[in-house]
């Protein structure tokens, strides 16, 4: 399915139902032990199967969003404020996506983290025209750019 803006929120607040109605199966059957289990279970792993496809097609949809933005800026001139303002739409969708805020790095130290945030910007800004989307992802790319970051200024404070 072809997502467009409207149906990425449609879809992302059905992932949301589903997510409440997982939770509530499960809810049920511990309150209920009367009830055959394996009926409950077949219909917390439907709901679980589709939950999946709807998260696959929100992250299909997300990683086109930052691919056309990552495209976008590194076609812009170097030093322009077009190239600014797409690189900074980019940043910050990459930091509001799901894959970002998923890391568990960020529980150590926020210190840390914060730096390597910035500097994982630095190296954003300079390296998007080497940002190849047939290798990986855009969300991909920054992760490991930033997890490269964090790891350097986590040896250098301990």
């Amino acid at each position: 399915m072809v997502l467009n803006e409207k149906g990425y929120e449609l879809r992302k607040a059905q992932a949301q139902e589903f997510e409440k109605a997982i939770a509530e199966f499960s809810d049920y059957a511990i309150q209920h032990p009367e009830i055959d289990s394996r009926i409950l279970k077949a219909r917390e792993n439907s709901l679980r199967t589709l939950l999946a496809r709807i998260n696959t097609e929100l992250a299909e949809y997300e990683n086109k969003q930052l691919e056309s933005l990552a495209l976008a800026a590194k076609n812009y001139p170097k030093i322009s404020q077009q190239r600014y303002k797409s690189l900074t739409k980019l940043t910050n969708k990459i930091q509001e996506s799901n894959q970002v805020q998923n890391q568990n790095i960020y529980s150590s130290s926020p210190d840390i983290s914060g730096m390597a945030w910035q500097q994982t910007l630095k190296q954003v800004f300079d390296k998007i025209d080497q940002y190849n989307p047939n290798k990986e992802t855009v969300s991909q790319w920054f992760l490991s750019l930033f997890k490269l970051q964090y790891r350097k200024l986590e040896k250098e404070c301990l």
